[in-house]
């Protein structure tokens, strides 16, 4: 027959207690931050052939019926805009 409660639940709070709190994570997350190097970004400077490449590579093997079932359940969550002002 399977564990009873009693003998499970034990297991569970041992489990529970050696997960870290919100605000020990919360400290961890702040502590990585400050050790973070910033990043510099400059604007002109995306290799625009390395994208175009991706792209297409991320299209291969695809038929044109798979691609436009994609982008048919991409627009399916798409809200056009309203043009009221």
């Amino acid at each position: 027959m399977g564990k009873s409660l009693k003998t499970v639940a034990p297991a569970v709070a041992t489990n529970s207690e050696r997960l870290p709190s919100a605000q020990t994570l919360i400290l961890e997350i702040e502590s990585l931050l400050e050790q973070a190097q910033p990043v510099s970004l400059k604007a002109g400077t995306m290799n625009v052939d390395q994208l175009a490449s991706a792209f297409e590579s991320m299209r291969e093997g695809l038929s044109e019926a798979d691609l436009q079932e994609i982008v048919a359940a991409m627009n399916e969550e798409y809200l056009e805009p309203t043009h009221e002002s």
